[in-house]
């Protein structure tokens, strides 16, 4: 009889002991299932944040290359309006230089047909004061040669009258005394024109011409 409150009090205690051994395994489970919670929510919070960094860094880099993506584009459109403010630029110029081309080729045009109006004009007053002197000269000539003739006309008339005076002179001084006729070398007037013309011819052929020397011709 003794032995069997040995055996209760064992059993007593192998229940203590397994009620505290199950207790201390339970919360010893509990306490590695709570550190277990704490490091995954430890774990999920770090990846939280990480993800959350990684999401910012995301974001700063696609604002960063929307920011460059959008310089780029505007460096691009102010060098596209950059050349095409040059392109209009050399544009105006070259329609300038064109258009002062075109007038200074007008200008040289209308100065070369001037200077032709002008050569032909001074050709022809040239020609045209060429052909009104070479008239004046040839007048000249012409008068100057009836004045010559007139001059030649008159001094062989002259010739003629002093041979004619002096033929007389010599018949009536040839003749005798008492048979002299007073014969008188009358002026061209007194008779008529053809019978004065006449005896000139023949006071020339006979009297006058064989002691008279020819005038020179002009």
């Amino acid at each position: 009889m003794k032995k069997t409150p040995i055996i209760v009090g064992a059993v007593v205690l192998i229940l203590v002991a397994a009620i505290f051994g199950y207790r201390a395994y339970r919360d010893g489970a509990d306490r590695d299932l709570l550190a277990q919670r704490e490091a995954d929510e430890r774990t999920a919070g770090e990846q939280h944040k990480l993800d959350a960094d990684r999401r910012v860094a995301a974001e700063v880099e696609a604002r960063r290359l929307a920011e460059a993506k959008a310089q780029q584009e505007a460096s691009e459109a102010d060098k596209l309006r950059s050349d095409e403010a040059a392109a209009e630029v050399a544009r105006k110029v070259a329609v300038e230089e064109l258009a002062r081309t075109a007038a200074e080729r007008d200008r040289l045009r209308v100065q070369k047909e001037a200077a032709e109006a002008d050569s032909r004009r001074l050709a022809e007053a040239r020609e045209r004061d060429a052909t009104e002197a070479e008239k004046a000269r040839n007048d000249a000539l012409a008068k100057l040669a009836a004045i010559e003739q007139e001059k030649h006309d008159a001094d062989e008339r002259e010739i003629a009258r002093l041979a004619a005076l002096t033929r007389q002179q010599q018949v009536e001084a040839a003749q005798p005394s008492g048979s002299k006729r007073n014969r008188s070398i009358y002026p061209n007037d007194y008779k008529r024109r053809a019978h004065y013309l006449m005896d000139v011819d023949l006071f020339n052929t006979n009297f006058v011409r064989p002691f008279v020397k020819p005038m020179a011709t002009r």
